[in-house]
């Protein structure tokens, strides 16, 4: 369901198991182009501070537990990357979600206008 007046990213609102959760296109977010949303678009639910959001992705290729240690900083990523972790030789950037909430939504899954 669209939501007029949304922040640019915020696709509309998915209905997960009853609840509505907003639905965040992180290529938006990240300045990438935008794909088309189908019945086969995937999307994972983050949440922080008793907010949820749905994120919409591209693929999950793999789910790993990550030592904090594996983690460096990166002084010029950006407002949504908490840093980069160095996978079996992969450099994956760690997205973090307290910024896209409070960017995002106000209260508890409330779109922020």
């Amino acid at each position: 369901t669209a939501l007029p007046g949304a922040p640019s990213g915020i696709l509309g609102l998915i209905n997960r198991h009853g609840h509505a959760l907003p639905l965040l296109d992180l290529r938006q977010v990240f300045g990438l182009s935008a794909l088309s949303l189908t019945s086969e678009s995937l999307f994972i639910v983050a949440q922080g501070g008793g907010a949820q959001i749905a994120l919409l992705i591209d693929a999950v290729q793999q789910v790993e537990v990550a030592n904090a240690l594996q983690l460096s900083d990166l002084p010029t990523s950006g407002k949504y990357i908490r840093g980069i972790i160095n996978y079996k030789g992969r450099l994956i950037p760690l997205v973090d979600i307290q910024p896209l909430l409070a960017d995002f939504l106000t209260d508890q899954n409330e779109v922020r206008n």
